[in-house]
């Protein structure tokens, strides 16, 4: 098997979302968020997408992500999405919370998150010096 060439760290979900085609908004669609990394995701749609589409992800817990479709390619009867993300919008007490020791042992651990969970994490961690320092110390 080839050494993995990804620059970031992927982290496995499984959360229904809705993806709203941007900028007209006129279409929307079911899809499935299957790994999350610090800059992007990788989508399960019905539908193919056009490469260079922006999306808008939204996520049952609020959350919304803003991205460009980078790859779109057939998967059995589906189609896999990767999407850059260029913003990430958590609700205001969501953004400001700290993160639990569970929290931060499923990030460590790089499995257990929700897609919104890892981007609240990855998020908080660049800013919150008080998490990361919890994260490097093993419980």
């Amino acid at each position: 098997m080839p050494a993995d060439k990804r620059k970031e760290p992927r982290y496995p979900t499984n959360d229904r979302v809705a993806i709203n085609l941007l900028p007209l908004r006129n279409q929307s669609l079911r899809a499935t968020i299957l790994n999350v990394s610090r800059s992007g995701l990788q989508l399960e749609v019905s539908e193919e997408i056009a490469v260079g589409t922006i999306v808008e992800v939204l996520t049952p817990a609020k959350f919304a992500a803003i991205g460009e479709v980078r790859y779109c390619r057939p998967w059995g009867t589906t189609f896999r999405a990767g999407v850059r993300v260029d913003d990430a919008i958590l609700p205001p007490s969501e953004a400001r919370r700290h993160m639990t020791d569970d929290e931060l042992s499923l990030y460590n651990a790089g499995r257990g998150l929700t897609a919104s969970q890892v981007i609240h994490a990855t998020k908080h961690l660049s800013n919150c010096a008080a998490c990361r320092d919890r994260l490097r110390v093993p419980k």
